[in-house]
């Protein structure tokens, strides 16, 4: 959701005007995994490109991981729960 928030404020606050256009599910907004907490959204924070791998357990340990696997939105969390059912640390999502 922060990044969703970016990605609308940065569009509102260019100089000149673009048409955005946003293709998302809307099942995302009610994902309960899918949340960003307030700071993510405060000042100082901006849209990302790229998000790295968040558990610390992979992205800590870099030479463990034998597959890095590159996904946006849902998929996302259709991998990371597949990955935490089958109890791996050698694969690394970055969306």
């Amino acid at each position: 959701p922060a990044n969703y928030f970016h990605c609308l404020r940065r569009q509102i606050m260019r100089d000149s005007r673009k048409p955005l256009v946003v293709v998302s599910p809307k099942n995302l907004l009610r994902n309960k995994r899918c949340v960003s907490s307030l700071e993510d959204m405060g000042p100082g924070r901006m849209f990302q490109r790229v998000i790295n791998e968040t558990d610390p357990n992979i992205a800590d340990n870099p030479e463990n991981v034998k597959t890095l696997v590159f996904c946006t939105g849902q998929i996302y969390y259709e991998l990371l729960a597949e990955r935490e059912k089958q109890e791996r640390l050698d694969v690394a999502i970055v969306r």
